[in-house]
């Protein structure tokens, strides 16, 4: 589950910015429309060490019109946060968020870390989540992975994150809190359309993709050809025609 900082740009717009970007880039339709099992609301988690940048290939592709989306901070995770990260206080704070925005459901795409929360998510409030797009998600990370990824975490240089806009404390904070993840041991309670993705070159990843769908009713699995741990980003263009199948978004063609 390793998605320590890659390339991203350095300046990283602020919350309001980055929520009028996905709202301009894809405006409601403005003829409302009985559900019809099609993702009509899509919210991007990122990753432990990502952004709300980490979803841009996947923007850039929204329809003009018929589907609203959002790429928030995971609460906790925004540099200038005042509280710590915790799974279950993230997960509440955008259902609460989708509860006032007036949206009925939503399909989650979460990386890594944003997964896990779009696992508790849909643990918490199975009829609010649509869809489910896991890329990279673990439930149990073996406890070597984990220091493993602490280890590393503390050999990269904080200039690399501020670079990035990211937080390295909120970043260790974060990785001390997988080990109380809950909602994996409810898997079973889910009753989103899921889809587990995970690059061929991520042996743990397929594992744990693997694990995950055979304790999901309506769950599948799609390994991204060439990619490791960033999927979405190191095979776009597999990445995105599956994903947009899978939702039932016809994706924006320029």
């Amino acid at each position: 589950m390793s998605d320590l900082p890659g390339n991203f740009p350095g300046d990283l717009p602020d919350n309001e910015a980055l929520e009028a970007m996905f709202a301009a880039e894809s405006a409601p339709d403005p003829q409302a429309r009985p559900w019809d099992g099609r993702a009509r609301h899509l919210t991007f988690l990122h990753g432990l060490g990502g952004s709300p940048l980490t979803w841009e290939n996947q923007v850039a592709k929204l329809p003009p019109v018929g589907v609203r989306a959002q790429a928030p901070w995971l609460r906790g995770m925004r540099p200038a946060a005042n509280e710590n990260f915790d799974f279950s206080a993230a997960a509440g704070d955008l259902l609460m968020n989708l509860q006032l925005e007036g949206a009925p459901r939503t399909a989650v795409i979460g990386h890594t870390l944003g997964g896990m929360v779009g696992m508790q998510m849909a643990v918490d409030s199975p009829e609010t989540i649509s869809h489910l797009v896991l890329i990279g998600a673990q439930i149990r990370p073996p406890a070597a992975a984990l220091k493993a990824q602490k280890m590393a975490l503390k050999m990269t240089p904080r200039s690399r994150f501020e670079a990035m806009g990211v937080s390295k404390n909120r970043v260790a904070s974060a990785l001390d809190m997988i080990a109380t993840f809950e909602a994996g041991d409810h898997l079973d309670a889910i009753t989103a359309k899921t889809l587990l993705v995970a690059g061929e070159r991520d042996r743990a990843g397929r594992a744990a993709a693997e694990h995950i769908a055979s304790n999901i009713a309506q769950a599948d699995v799609f390994i991204v050809p060439g990619a490791s741990t960033e999927p979405m980003n190191e095979n776009v263009e597999e990445f995105n025609t599956r994903l947009w199948d899978f939702l039932g978004v016809e994706p924006h063609t320029y």
